[in-house]
Protein backbone atom coordinates (compact mmCIF):
# COMPACT_ATOMS: atom_id res chain seq x y z
CA UNK A 1 0.00 0.00 0.00
CA UNK A 2 1.53 3.24 -1.36
CA UNK A 3 0.85 6.44 1.08
CA UNK A 4 0.86 9.97 -0.30
CA UNK A 5 1.60 13.16 1.56
CA UNK A 6 -1.22 15.34 1.70
CA UNK A 7 -0.91 19.11 -0.31
CA UNK A 8 -3.57 20.90 -0.16
CA UNK A 9 -4.53 23.10 -3.69
CA UNK A 10 -5.97 26.72 -3.70
CA UNK A 11 -9.40 25.02 -4.29
CA UNK A 12 -9.15 22.84 -1.30
CA UNK A 13 -8.19 25.77 1.20
CA UNK A 14 -11.13 27.11 3.05
CA UNK A 15 -10.28 30.05 4.78
CA UNK A 16 -12.71 31.82 7.89
CA UNK A 17 -13.00 35.16 9.38
CA UNK A 18 -11.58 36.44 13.10
CA UNK A 19 -12.12 39.33 14.70
CA UNK A 20 -9.88 40.29 17.61
CA UNK A 21 -10.16 43.29 19.89
CA UNK A 22 -6.94 44.66 20.69
CA UNK A 23 -7.64 46.93 23.63
CA UNK A 24 -5.71 45.81 26.58
CA UNK A 25 -3.55 43.57 24.70
CA UNK A 26 0.10 44.52 24.88
CA UNK A 27 1.35 44.53 21.45
CA UNK A 28 3.90 41.98 20.94
CA UNK A 29 1.84 39.43 22.25
CA UNK A 30 -1.30 40.26 19.73
CA UNK A 31 1.26 40.80 16.83
CA UNK A 32 2.41 36.93 17.40
CA UNK A 33 -1.06 35.66 17.77
CA UNK A 34 -2.49 37.22 14.49
CA UNK A 35 0.70 36.38 12.75
CA UNK A 36 0.17 32.69 13.53
CA UNK A 37 -3.52 32.64 12.47
CA UNK A 38 -2.70 34.52 9.20
CA UNK A 39 -0.13 31.62 8.58
CA UNK A 40 -2.42 28.87 9.01
CA UNK A 41 -0.40 27.41 11.89
CA UNK A 42 -3.39 26.02 13.73
CA UNK A 43 -4.52 23.94 11.21
CA UNK A 44 -4.18 20.39 10.25
CA UNK A 45 -3.21 21.32 6.50
CA UNK A 46 -0.35 23.90 7.40
CA UNK A 47 2.05 24.58 4.58
CA UNK A 48 4.67 26.62 4.42
CA UNK A 49 4.94 27.12 1.09
CA UNK A 50 1.19 27.87 0.62
CA UNK A 51 -1.29 30.49 2.24
CA UNK A 52 -3.23 28.28 4.16
CA UNK A 53 -4.07 31.00 6.99
CA UNK A 54 -7.19 32.80 7.84
CA UNK A 55 -8.30 37.04 7.62
CA UNK A 56 -8.18 38.75 10.78
CA UNK A 57 -10.12 41.62 11.66
CA UNK A 58 -8.31 43.71 13.98
CA UNK A 59 -10.49 46.19 16.23
CA UNK A 60 -9.76 49.46 18.70
CA UNK A 61 -5.83 49.32 17.82
CA UNK A 62 -5.69 52.60 19.09
CA UNK A 63 -6.47 50.71 22.63
CA UNK A 64 -3.20 48.37 22.09
CA UNK A 65 -0.66 48.57 25.42
CA UNK A 66 3.19 48.33 25.44
CA UNK A 67 5.10 47.53 28.90
CA UNK A 68 7.94 49.27 30.05
CA UNK A 69 8.77 52.40 28.45
CA UNK A 70 8.48 51.49 25.20
CA UNK A 71 5.90 54.21 24.13
CA UNK A 72 9.44 56.35 24.22
CA UNK A 73 12.63 54.05 23.55
CA UNK A 74 10.91 52.16 20.83
CA UNK A 75 11.39 54.26 17.22
CA UNK A 76 10.48 53.48 14.34
CA UNK A 77 12.87 54.58 11.28
CA UNK A 78 12.96 54.93 7.60
CA UNK A 79 15.05 57.24 4.87
CA UNK A 80 13.66 58.14 1.25
CA UNK A 81 17.08 57.10 -0.33
CA UNK A 82 17.45 60.61 -1.07
CA UNK A 83 19.97 62.70 0.91
CA UNK A 84 18.66 64.44 4.45
CA UNK A 85 15.80 61.72 4.05
CA UNK A 86 16.08 60.07 7.43
CA UNK A 87 13.06 59.85 9.26
CA UNK A 88 12.37 58.97 13.00
CA UNK A 89 9.21 58.29 15.35
CA UNK A 90 8.70 57.20 18.62
CA UNK A 91 6.08 55.04 19.03
CA UNK A 92 3.98 57.15 20.96
CA UNK A 93 3.84 59.71 17.70
CA UNK A 94 3.00 56.45 15.80
CA UNK A 95 -0.13 55.73 17.59
CA UNK A 96 -0.92 59.54 17.46
CA UNK A 97 -0.40 59.50 14.02
CA UNK A 98 -2.20 56.02 12.63
CA UNK A 99 -2.35 53.43 15.45
CA UNK A 100 -3.21 51.07 12.22
CA UNK A 101 0.22 50.92 11.16
CA UNK A 102 1.67 49.88 14.38
CA UNK A 103 0.01 46.98 14.74
CA UNK A 104 0.32 46.30 10.74
CA UNK A 105 4.19 46.79 11.22
CA UNK A 106 4.37 44.15 14.34
CA UNK A 107 2.66 41.99 12.42
CA UNK A 108 4.40 42.05 9.30
CA UNK A 109 7.80 41.67 11.21
CA UNK A 110 6.51 38.45 12.12
CA UNK A 111 5.64 36.86 8.64
CA UNK A 112 8.21 35.26 6.05
CA UNK A 113 9.62 38.18 4.68
CA UNK A 114 9.29 37.33 0.91
CA UNK A 115 6.22 37.38 -1.41
CA UNK A 116 3.97 34.71 0.74
CA UNK A 117 4.61 37.26 3.44
CA UNK A 118 3.47 40.23 1.45
CA UNK A 119 0.08 38.21 0.60
CA UNK A 120 -0.74 36.75 4.26
CA UNK A 121 -0.33 40.73 5.41
CA UNK A 122 -3.07 41.39 3.15
CA UNK A 123 -5.52 39.38 4.84
CA UNK A 124 -5.01 41.39 7.78
CA UNK A 125 -7.81 43.99 8.45
CA UNK A 126 -7.51 47.37 11.11
CA UNK A 127 -9.56 49.34 12.79
CA UNK A 128 -9.78 52.26 15.40
CA UNK A 129 -12.96 51.71 17.13
CA UNK A 130 -15.08 48.59 17.35
CA UNK A 131 -16.65 49.12 13.77
CA UNK A 132 -15.76 47.33 10.81
CA UNK A 133 -17.35 47.05 7.32
CA UNK A 134 -16.85 43.26 7.02
CA UNK A 135 -20.25 42.17 8.24
CA UNK A 136 -20.89 40.30 4.93
CA UNK A 137 -18.02 37.85 5.72
CA UNK A 138 -20.23 36.67 9.30
CA UNK A 139 -16.83 36.69 10.89
CA UNK A 140 -16.19 34.96 14.04
CA UNK A 141 -15.64 37.14 17.52
CA UNK A 142 -12.53 35.15 19.15
CA UNK A 143 -10.81 36.21 22.55
CA UNK A 144 -7.49 35.93 21.58
CA UNK A 145 -5.82 36.94 25.14
CA UNK A 146 -8.02 33.85 26.29
CA UNK A 147 -7.33 31.11 23.66
CA UNK A 148 -4.36 29.14 22.75
CA UNK A 149 -3.73 29.89 19.13
CA UNK A 150 -1.76 26.22 18.50
CA UNK A 151 -4.11 24.12 19.91
CA UNK A 152 -7.08 26.70 19.30
CA UNK A 153 -8.25 25.87 23.33
CA UNK A 154 -9.32 28.17 25.74
CA UNK A 155 -6.78 28.67 28.25
CA UNK A 156 -7.11 27.52 31.83
CA UNK A 157 -9.11 29.76 34.27
CA UNK A 158 -5.83 30.39 35.67
CA UNK A 159 -4.04 31.55 33.07
CA UNK A 160 -6.88 33.88 31.50
CA UNK A 161 -6.85 37.81 31.66
CA UNK A 162 -9.75 39.54 33.72
CA UNK A 163 -11.49 41.28 30.92
CA UNK A 164 -13.21 43.63 33.66
CA UNK A 165 -10.57 45.97 34.33
CA UNK A 166 -9.55 48.38 32.06
CA UNK A 167 -6.08 49.43 32.16
CA UNK A 168 -4.87 52.69 30.16
CA UNK A 169 -2.84 52.90 27.11
CA UNK A 170 0.85 52.08 27.33
CA UNK A 171 0.61 50.22 30.19
CA UNK A 172 1.93 47.13 31.80
CA UNK A 173 -1.21 44.83 31.86
CA UNK A 174 -0.63 41.50 34.32
CA UNK A 175 -2.33 38.28 33.55
CA UNK A 176 -3.74 38.12 37.09
CA UNK A 177 -4.08 41.34 39.31
CA UNK A 178 -4.21 39.70 42.71
CA UNK A 179 -0.59 38.13 41.49
CA UNK A 180 2.28 39.26 42.67
CA UNK A 181 3.27 39.84 38.83
CA UNK A 182 4.75 43.48 38.80
CA UNK A 183 8.34 43.59 40.31
CA UNK A 184 6.88 46.37 42.53
CA UNK A 185 4.73 43.74 44.45
CA UNK A 186 7.36 41.23 44.72
CA UNK A 187 10.42 43.31 46.01
CA UNK A 188 7.49 44.25 48.47
CA UNK A 189 7.11 40.36 49.45
CA UNK A 190 10.95 39.61 49.82
CA UNK A 191 12.33 43.17 51.24
CA UNK A 192 12.34 41.63 54.55
CA UNK A 193 13.86 38.33 53.45
CA UNK A 194 17.89 37.59 53.55
CA UNK A 195 19.37 37.89 50.17
CA UNK A 196 19.52 33.65 49.21
CA UNK A 197 23.71 34.22 48.05
CA UNK A 198 25.92 31.25 48.01
CA UNK A 199 28.73 31.62 50.34
CA UNK A 200 31.85 33.04 48.16
CA UNK A 201 34.59 30.01 48.22
CA UNK A 202 38.03 31.15 49.53
CA UNK A 203 40.37 31.55 47.07
CA UNK A 204 43.22 29.52 46.79
CA UNK A 205 46.53 30.76 48.03
CA UNK A 206 49.34 30.43 45.82
CA UNK A 207 52.19 28.75 46.63
CA UNK A 208 55.02 30.90 47.46
CA UNK A 209 58.37 31.51 45.30
CA UNK A 210 61.12 30.25 46.66
CA UNK A 211 63.38 33.19 47.29
CA UNK A 212 67.40 32.63 46.70
CA UNK A 213 69.05 32.12 50.60
CA UNK A 214 71.97 34.41 49.85
CA UNK A 215 74.56 33.74 53.00
CA UNK A 216 75.76 36.52 54.94
CA UNK A 217 78.72 38.30 53.17
CA UNK A 218 77.81 36.43 49.89
CA UNK A 219 78.44 38.28 46.12
CA UNK A 220 76.16 38.80 43.58
CA UNK A 221 77.26 35.73 41.24
CA UNK A 222 74.75 37.34 38.40
CA UNK A 223 77.01 39.66 37.62
CA UNK A 224 79.04 36.62 35.62
CA UNK A 225 77.23 36.33 32.19
CA UNK A 226 75.68 32.49 32.24
CA UNK A 227 74.38 32.57 35.38
CA UNK A 228 71.49 33.16 36.23
CA UNK A 229 69.02 33.05 39.65
CA UNK A 230 68.94 29.04 40.01
CA UNK A 231 72.18 28.88 38.67
CA UNK A 232 73.07 31.18 41.99
CA UNK A 233 71.23 29.40 44.02
CA UNK A 234 72.84 25.92 43.28
CA UNK A 235 76.47 27.64 43.73
CA UNK A 236 75.44 29.15 47.16
CA UNK A 237 74.17 25.64 48.42
CA UNK A 238 77.61 24.13 46.82
CA UNK A 239 79.33 26.57 49.66
CA UNK A 240 80.36 28.81 46.46
CA UNK A 241 79.52 32.55 47.60
CA UNK A 242 82.12 35.05 46.42
CA UNK A 243 83.64 36.02 43.32
CA UNK A 244 87.18 34.88 44.75
CA UNK A 245 85.91 31.49 45.31
CA UNK A 246 84.58 30.70 41.90
CA UNK A 247 87.80 31.90 40.66
CA UNK A 248 89.65 29.29 41.74
CA UNK A 249 87.54 26.60 40.34
CA UNK A 250 87.69 24.96 37.02
CA UNK A 251 84.90 24.98 34.08
CA UNK A 252 84.68 21.20 34.94
CA UNK A 253 84.36 21.13 38.49
CA UNK A 254 81.85 24.33 38.28
CA UNK A 255 79.62 22.01 35.51
CA UNK A 256 79.57 19.06 37.99
CA UNK A 257 78.32 21.45 40.91
CA UNK A 258 74.90 22.49 38.98
CA UNK A 259 74.62 19.21 37.42
CA UNK A 260 74.70 17.57 40.50
CA UNK A 261 72.12 20.10 41.75
CA UNK A 262 70.27 18.67 38.96
CA UNK A 263 68.07 22.14 39.22
CA UNK A 264 68.68 23.53 35.77
CA UNK A 265 70.00 22.64 32.44
CA UNK A 266 73.61 21.69 31.46
CA UNK A 267 75.13 25.20 31.10
CA UNK A 268 77.20 25.42 28.16
CA UNK A 269 79.52 28.38 29.29
CA UNK A 270 80.53 27.30 32.94
CA UNK A 271 83.86 27.75 31.66
CA UNK A 272 83.84 31.04 31.24
CA UNK A 273 83.01 31.55 34.89
CA UNK A 274 86.35 31.01 36.70
CA UNK A 275 87.84 34.09 34.18
CA UNK A 276 84.98 36.56 34.84
CA UNK A 277 84.75 35.83 38.59
CA UNK A 278 88.89 36.64 38.12
CA UNK A 279 88.14 40.01 36.10
CA UNK A 280 85.70 40.87 38.88
CA UNK A 281 88.42 40.53 41.60
CA UNK A 282 91.17 41.80 40.23
CA UNK A 283 88.88 45.30 39.49
CA UNK A 284 89.24 45.29 35.81
CA UNK A 285 86.06 46.23 35.08
CA UNK A 286 86.32 47.48 31.62
CA UNK A 287 88.32 44.28 30.87
CA UNK A 288 85.28 42.07 32.19
CA UNK A 289 82.98 44.53 29.98
CA UNK A 290 84.68 43.66 26.51
CA UNK A 291 84.91 39.64 27.85
CA UNK A 292 81.37 39.71 28.49
CA UNK A 293 80.02 41.51 25.08
CA UNK A 294 82.29 38.58 22.98
CA UNK A 295 80.40 36.19 24.88
CA UNK A 296 77.05 37.27 24.30
CA UNK A 297 78.18 38.07 20.67
CA UNK A 298 78.80 34.30 20.44
CA UNK A 299 82.44 35.16 19.70
CA UNK A 300 85.08 33.34 21.34
CA UNK A 301 86.99 35.55 23.82
CA UNK A 302 90.75 35.75 23.52
CA UNK A 303 93.00 34.81 26.59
Amino acid sequence: MKYKTYTPSAPTIERKWYVVDAAGMTLGRLASRVAHILRGKHKATFTPNLDTGDFVIVLNSEKVTVTGDRMESKLYRRHSQYPGGFKEFTLREMMAKDSRRVIEIAVKGMLPHNRLGDKLAKKLKVYKGAEHPHAAQKPEVIDISNVNVTTWRPKSVEKQQDASVVHEVGTYVPPKEEAASSWVKVAESVKDKPALRLPKAEPKAKPAKKAAKAPAGADDLQRIEGIGPKVKQALYDAGINTFAQLAALSGEELTRIVKTEGRVNIVGDAATWPKQAKLIVDGDEEGLKVYQDRLVGGREPNE
